[in-house]
């Protein structure tokens, strides 16, 4: 046998002799770690194993926008978690972790002058959550362009990071109509315009079709003369309206 495996079994019996157990008479530790925490993580406690130790506080350890929520045995917080000021029952020397919780914020949304609005929801920090669209809110002639924190806007569907409580601003602007015309056999036609909900537009007179003369816009070919100028309501086609001339 050599000399390095000699001293390696030296080396384990050595642990299993000093290892924590009932009947060693060798004490165990617990260690406790910060787990991202900031500060001074409690002071290691020993005992034999079989007996019970009662678990401490945070002290002062901290962690932004995090709940300190007891002792895990897991880094990730996925194993056992105990309680401070509960018991724990020492069965040999490990470490446990400090089980951080993010806090949770509200993500408001203000709808900015439409009805309706999507509903709040409470996250946890630095969640993602998809913006919603404007299916929850009412604001004829407008189109919605988005959400608005103050500095930047995000479309619908995004991914927002909540990072605190945070009010989301709906962002609109006026919804652009097309009026059309359509010359009906005239000769000259007249280019489309584009107008918000309420404008007054002057309709065009200078068409020309020989042997007619224009007598106005209507909402069929063959309809009656609408007033001029026009109020705008919404996309619509004109039709020019034309008498025969007189012989």
């Amino acid at each position: 046998m050599t000399t390095r495996r000699i001293v390696i079994i030296l080396i384990v019996l050595l642990s299993v002799l000093m290892s924590c157990n009932q009947n060693s008479g060798v004490s165990c530790t617990v260690y406790f770690s910060p787990n991202g925490g900031i500060g001074n993580a409690p002071e290691k406690m020993t005992g034999q194993a079989g007996s019970t130790i009662i678990l401490p506080d945070a002290g002062n350890l901290t962690r932004a926008h995090y709940k300190f929520s007891g002792w895990n045995t897991s880094m990730a917080g996925t194993g056992r978690n105990f309680e401070p000021g509960g018991e724990y029952g020492i069965t040999f020397s490990t470490t446990l972790y400090a089980n951080w919780q993010p806090e949770k914020f509200i993500l408001s949304f203000d709808p900015n002058g439409a009805e309706g609005k999507p509903a709040d929801v409470a996250v946890p920090y630095e969640t993602p959550v998809a913006l919603p669209d404007s299916s929850s809110m009412l604001y004829p002639h407008m189109d919605f362009n988005g959400w608005s924190d103050g500095t930047v806007i995000y479309e619908q569907g995004i991914a927002y990071p909540v990072l605190g409580n945070t009010k989301l601003v709906a962002q609109w602007s006026d919804h652009i109509y097309t009026v059309t015309f359509d010359a009906n056999g005239g000769k000259i036609t007249a280019p489309p315009v584009s107008a918000i909900f309420g404008d007054v537009i002057d309709l065009p007179t200078y068409l020309y079709r020989q042997g007619f003369v224009l007598v106005g816009w209507g909402l069929s070919p063959a309809g009656d003369a609408i007033e001029n100028p026009m109020t705008v309501t919404g996309d619509v086609t004109l039709y020019a309206i034309w008498s025969q001339e007189a012989e």
